[in-house]
């Protein structure tokens, strides 16, 4: 059925992903089913591109929850018959069927992003196919404690959901989104080492390395000095934990900051910098090193480090945000860092032309302790004081900082953006360490961060009026 006709977004969502096809990825299928007026209904479900799942092969079964996660072959069904069947109403498995609500509760709605923002924050190329409709609404304390009771017990949906890599919940919208990750990625052990560039790249097993490409930039200054592209042909390969690795080496001046990109098949996979842990470009970076050789304490507090946890988790997230926007180029204030200023901000930063954002930071859900609603009362107040003090033309955001991995705020993504509010995850916090290598501009993060605040407020208004039918 390689054939099949489906809808424009299907389409281009399978088209996108042509060039990059074949090789030795997984494809599963991941869901969430509960029982509603006599059937299972997907409340939430993923197909999954990926290139090893860590995910069990297994399934839940209760009264009334389904979850688990198929491979495509043991559902007989291709990736383009597996949306066909979605967008059809019904999934049929060996457990039985189950639906997807195309009428009745309200319209389906298609979208397909071929540069994902959970891709963006880690500055990779992620694929996303999204169908939702309206659902049945979802009371998760029975289902939790229906849960707890399974012979493999979990302690609710949040768990289950986490288990199987499903997402969340998104009130009374059924959702399924076809994913296809990154076939090339930037490897991690690329590095600087005085005047050598050792740059290395990740392929899929099975992918026709020749096919692979590594580009580069260097920058000395601010200023690029050098871009080229290396082939797959021309790089060494071999083979580690089933996926092809390809090297080069390259020679660059001393202090230089070289940006890696990743490409297969003509299509860019993934962005990465690297420089030598020596020499910095940035000087804020070469100062706080000084007393934090490598981060070390910094990565701590961000949370990616084992054992951050201990202590005081929350005033040292601020903390080490607070650090992270210095070392970006930015003036942080950190009113969280005393008792006297708890009913304020945790922090507000500054760029050198004046632009403000007002910052809260969280180990949890954006909604936690009204964060949301906290944060846009306190910008508004800025925005008050700055107009009164006739400095009303300058630009004010709310933004919320989680330790959180993007994946796991989907529930709260949707409302963050109707408000205007930059939510800035795990994947963000890690981009940003790696943007400390290079020569601080605080006015251009700004000005990136004002694009995604606009980009997600006029998602929200488009289909708004596209629901209203205007």
């Amino acid at each position: 059925m390689t054939g099949l006709k489906l809808n424009t977004e299907a389409e281009q969502f399978f088209s996108a992903i042509a060039p990059t096809s074949g090789g030795k990825s997984e494809v599963t299928f991941n869901y969430l089913a509960l029982l509603h007026q006599g059937q299972y209904v997907l409340i939430c479900s993923r197909l999954y591109y990926i290139h090893k799942t860590r995910v069990p092969f297994s399934h839940i079964a209760t009264e009334r929850i389904r979850a688990g996660q198929y491979r495509l072959s043991d559902l007989k069904s291709t990736p383009r018959e597996l949306v066909q069947q979605i967008l059809s109403g019904t999934v049929k498995t060996p457990n039985g069927d189950l639906h997807f609500p195309i009428d009745g509760f309200g319209n389906t709605h298609t979208t397909f992003q071929p540069f994902h923002a959970a891709g963006l924050a880690s500055q990779s190329r992620m694929n996303v196919l999204r169908i939702d409709s309206g659902g049945p609404s979802v009371d998760t304390v029975p289902l939790d404690w229906e849960l707890k009771a399974t012979p493999t017990p979990f302690d609710g949906l949040h768990e289950l959901l986490s288990y199987y890599s499903i997402g969340e919940i998104a009130g009374n919208q059924c959702v399924f989104e076809a994913v296809a990750h990154n076939v090339a990625v930037v490897d991690s052990e690329s590095a600087v080492t005085g005047t050598t560039a050792n740059m290395k790249i990740r392929v899929v097993d099975g992918l026709p390395v020749e096919k692979a490409s590594i580009g580069y930039r260097v920058l000395l200054n601010r200023e690029v000095i050098v871009r080229d592209t290396v082939a797959g042909n021309a790089m060494k390969w071999e083979v580690i934990d089933d996926l092809q690795v390809g090297s080069v080496s390259i020679e660059v001046p001393r202090a230089a900051v070289v940006q890696c990109i990743a490409c297969y098949n003509g299509v860019a996979q993934s962005s990465y910098w690297i420089a030598d842990n020596a020499n910095f470009q940035n000087p804020r970076r070469a100062a706080y090193e000084a007393f934090d050789p490598g981060l070390s304490i910094l990565n701590g507090f961000l949370q990616f480090a084992e054992g951050s946890a201990k202590g005081k988790p929350q005033h040292d997230l601020e903390t080490g945000v607070s650090w992270l926007l210095w070392m970006l180029g930015f003036s942080a204030a950190h009113l969280g860092a005393t008792a006297k200023t708890s009913d304020a901000a945790d922090l507000i930063v500054a760029t050198p032309n004046g632009s403000i954002a007002v910052v809260e930071c969280t180990l949890g859900l954006l909604k936690a302790e009204n964060k949301l609603a906290n944060i846009v009362k306190r910008t508004e107040e800025v925005k008050e004081r700055l107009q009164r003090s006739n400095n009303g033309h300058l630009q004010v955001i709310p933004a919320i900082v989680s330790s959180l991995a993007r994946e796991k705020l989907a529930a709260d993504l949707e409302q963050a953006e109707k408000l205007g509010v930059l939510v800035l995850t795990k994947e963000n916090l890690q981009e940003g360490v790696n943007r400390t290598m290079l020569i601080p501009d605080a006015d251009q993060y700004y000005r990136e961060a004002i694009e995604v605040v606009r980009a997600g407020v006029e998602k929200h208004r488009a289909k708004a009026e596209e629901k209203n039918g205007r």
